[in-house]
């Protein structure tokens, strides 16, 4: 893995007797995911090589409660990942098939 991050940004919300009935975006969640796969024979010297990278973005209502913001980030975590696998898959078909045993 070459980078993971996950950053938060709040966003404005409504204010005063409005905001009140109001039930705003308050938070955007970024994140990111990348990672990279080397293929190296018994000497060490680089036969291939892929590279992925996935991002999704999010944001939080702000009636949310904290159970279930860390509910959504998880859930946004997973899919994030299953995108990751997809594509890493695709550069191994793409670009690695050669060393592939099928």
């Amino acid at each position: 893995v070459t980078e993971a991050s996950i950053t938060s940004n709040a966003l404005k919300t409504t204010k005063g007797i409005k905001g009140a009935f109001t039930d705003d975006q308050s938070e955007n969640i970024d994140l990111k995911v990348a990672a990279k796969l080397e293929l190296l024979d018994a000497n060490g010297v680089q036969k291939g090589e892929v590279q992925a990278m996935a991002s999704r973005t999010r944001t939080l209502n702000e009636s949310m409660s904290v159970a279930e913001r860390e509910k959504a980030i998880y859930d946004e975590t997973a899919t994030l990942l299953m995108d990751l696998d997809r594509e890493l898959e695709r550069q191994i078909n793409a670009n690695l098939g050669r060393f592939l045993v099928r």
